[in-house]
């Protein structure tokens, strides 16, 4: 069986950075080649929850991360 990677255009991404004791800020991804990309800066903070929404024709997927840059 081959995987073939899913079209970008066809998946829904949204994600959350959430470091401990500040606000929590919502992050913007730009589809590029085969990839997403999204730039964060989490100011000094030794880590941060990365909250990942994704959805792909009808059907959704969450996750959480902890993030130790």
């Amino acid at each position: 069986m081959e995987l073939k990677p899913l079209p970008l255009s066809d998946l829904k991404l949204e994600a959350t950075a959430k470091p401990p004791r500040k606000k929590s800020e919502k992050l913007v991804f730009k589809a590029e080649q085969d990839f997403f990309n999204a730039k964060y800066n989490p100011q000094g903070a030794s880590h941060y929850e990365l909250e990942i929404n994704l959805s792909y024709k009808g059907k959704k997927e969450k996750t959480k991360l902890n993030i130790e840059p």
